[in-house]
């Protein structure tokens, strides 16, 4: 990575090793706290690589200070490997307290009827989690919504409005969160129609 000035101007022409020894590193994203950043990635293990090739992948994360000092020498789990599915295109926002982050969780399987030609059926899920200013992924905070892919999110003073669309459609939802992924409100907001 590469700090940018106000002007333009490139502040780490050399660039900023975040996650140098971390294997195949894919699909960056970062944010802001007012201190530090946070960069999270999707990463696929090596010890992975020929068990199911190109499913299995899980997202790190590391911090970087103001100065571009890496925080966290070696990258922090942000979701855990889990056999035959692939955590991919990960978004990070601040919420004014701490990070959220939101992926897509991919799964694929073998089946080979109507409509599905080629004999496989994937499916994805959207989830997230709130990882703290140090750095520490919680627990208390995971998230979930089945069946959505194609996401967005972006926090306000105090909600956080959430879209997708729906696997499959082209119909886009959205809902509004709280900081720790709380549902604010009832019920969906339709923003467009399949």
């Amino acid at each position: 990575g590469s700090r940018v000035g106000v002007n333009g101007e490139i502040l780490d022409p050399a660039g900023i090793f975040i996650a140098e020894n971390v294997h195949d590193r894919q699909r960056p994203s970062v944010a802001f706290d007012g201190t530090n950043y946070l960069i999270v990635w999707e990463s696929f293990p090596v010890e992975l690589e020929y068990i199911m090739g190109y499913y299995e992948s899980r997202l790190l994360g590391a911090r970087v200070g103001k100065n571009g000092k890496i925080l966290d020498a070696d990258a922090f789990e942000i979701s855990k490997v889990v056999i035959g599915y692939r955590d991919q295109s990960p978004e990070v926002v601040f919420n004014g307290s701490s990070f959220m982050v939101v992926w897509t969780a991919r799964t694929c399987e073998y089946d080979n009827s109507p409509p599905h030609p080629s004999g496989w059926s994937c499916y994805q899920d959207r989830k997230g989690v709130n990882v703290l200013k140090d750095g520490t992924v919680s627990e208390k905070s995971v998230f979930e919504i089945k069946g959505a892919s194609d996401s967005g999110i972006a926090c306000g003073k105090s909600n956080c409005l959430f879209v997708w669309r729906e696997d499959y459609d082209s119909k886009i939802t959205g809902i509004l969160l709280s900081g720790k992924f709380d549902r604010v409100g009832s019920g969906d907001i339709l923003i467009t129609e399949s």
